[in-house]
């Protein structure tokens, strides 16, 4: 960075070809801004369907357990838990 040291010459500095302006600096903020704010968006929707996902398999799961307990037959006074005395 020769240029931004002083030797006593009057020449101001001049920013060569390529090199950023506040302008750009700033479009540069803004698109960075919009990226993160694209991939939050994405990372939230990805969770929001992987919750939607579980709630589902969960509802699936509890009525399951909900039909076995219905076709279960109820326990007669010939089953073994008719036949035996449990009680203490």
């Amino acid at each position: 960075m020769p240029e931004a040291i002083s030797s006593g010459s009057s020449t101001p500095f001049i920013p060569r070809a390529g090199e950023s302006t506040p302008e750009r600096t700033a479009a540069q903020i803004r698109e960075l801004e919009t990226r993160q704010e694209r991939s939050v968006a994405e990372t939230v929707q990805r969770q929001a369907n992987a919750s939607s996902r579980r709630a589902e398999s969960l509802e699936r799961v509890a009525e399951q357990l909900s039909n076995r307990q219905e076709t279960r037959p109820a326990p007669s006074d010939t089953s073994l838990g008719g036949r035996i005395d449990i009680s203490v």
